[in-house]
């Protein structure tokens, strides 16, 4: 008889499991379409899988300093932010700009907040703080001014800092070889020294911000709109904040037409992919959120949840731009490949659908011949 096992291993082996999965998918997607986005969100991807792993290994085998060490840095540096700088780069040429400069201010912010918690570590808060301001103006000045140089900027931080949290980390004085929730096994931060925590907070802020709200700016892009509040010439930095409001407002408002779309099978099918992230970065950044304040039950769930509801990157990587996202075949219907429409089963193949002929809560615009993938209008080049 197998004794029953533990979901501190089944789940972070999942999670390692489907992440590297998906990262191969994409890295594949990448090599095809050498889209910047892909490459980055691959190598996310990628962080997530070895942070899982590390959970899956110190489960079943044990934890060890060195384990411990690389799950704190993968985790706490890199799994966030590399998925968030992913979404940058794919709205780099956009006004989402404004709002991953307003992000480092969030980090800032966090930083400022933490303070009183490592009173010792004062050059560690001053140099988040900042190193996040002068980010957010040179961010916020490249999306006003030369929004090309928006990605490049954030990568470099990314690069930068990643390569700086690297050598902190591994060259830590650690308070204990590895620190475990005691009642549920659950690794936790508490060993890592006060600096570097103040250090990790902006990392996962910034990444989780901009992955979570980048997918839903992506899905208002694409979505039927109904809008509440129109456009207006305003000053620049109130333009921007009434800019924020305005997508905040219509994308609430413009969620019953989107409903209405998905059910009739001609809603894009970026909308539910990109909604999709970014409910796969909020679960994992509650859960890691409550992790940091010793609630651990939900931790290694939250991640599995959060990666499987995170593999619609793959949708948004491969899917044509211009592609609806269908629900189901017409039920009754037949598709006529000389007037590429569907018509009614019971007419002969060799009749040709009546001009006025469209099946309820489809366009009669609508080619059959590629269901279910069907274009609705003109078609775009992937």
């Amino acid at each position: 008889m197998f004794g029953v096992v533990s979901p501190n291993v089944v789940l972070p082996f999942l999670s390692s499991l489907v992440s590297f999965v998906f990262a191969a998918a994409v890295l594949a997607q990448w090599s095809r379409r050498h889209r910047g986005f892909q490459l980055v969100w691959a190598v996310g991807l990628l962080w997530y899988g070895i942070s899982a792993g590390t959970e899956f290994l110190g489960s079943a085998l044990g934890w060890n300093e060195a384990l411990y060490r690389t799950w704190y840095l993968i985790g706490a540096f890199f799994v966030a932010a590399y998925l968030g700088a992913g979404t940058v780069v794919l709205l780099a040429r956009t006004r989402f700009g404004y709002f991953v400069a307003l992000s480092f201010v969030f980090g800032a912010l966090y930083a400022f907040a933490i303070r009183g918690r490592y009173p010792e570590d004062t050059t560690a808060f001053l140099v988040v703080l900042v190193t996040c301001l002068a980010a957010a103006v040179a961010i916020a000045m490249a999306t006003w001014r030369v929004r090309s140089l928006v990605a490049p900027i954030t990568l470099t931080i990314l690069v930068v800092g990643s390569v700086i949290a690297a050598a902190l980390v591994l060259r830590a004085s650690l308070d204990a070889p590895y620190a475990l929730d005691a009642t549920t096994g659950v690794p936790v931060g508490s060993a890592i020294p006060g600096n570097i925590r103040i250090l990790a907070g902006p990392f996962n802020i910034i990444g989780a911000f901009a992955l979570v709200v980048g997918a839903i700016f992506s899905a208002y892009v694409f979505m039927p709109k109904h809008r509440v509040l129109g456009r207006r010439a305003l000053p620049p930095i109130v333009a921007q904040v009434y800019g924020a409001l305005a997508v905040a407002v219509n994308f609430i408002a413009s969620l019953p037409r989107a409903t209405v779309a998905l059910a009739r099978g001609e809603l894009h099918s970026r909308v539910p992919a990109t909604l999709l992230i970014a409910l796969g970065g909020f679960i994992p950044g509650v859960t890691s959120g409550l992790n940091r304040f010793g609630i651990t039950w939900a931790f290694f769930l939250g991640e599995l949840l959060g990666e499987s509801s995170g593999s619609s990157i793959l949708t948004v990587c491969a899917r044509p731009s211009g592609m609806r996202w269908p629900i189901s075949p017409p039920v009754g219907l037949r598709c006529h490949r000389a007037s590429r429409r569907w018509c009614p089963s019971a007419m002969g193949s060799s009749r040709r659908c009546p001009p006025t002929f469209h099946p309820q809560g489809h366009s009669p615009r609508s080619s059959c011949l590629s269901f279910p993938r069907t274009p609705i209008g003109r078609r775009i080049r992937p």
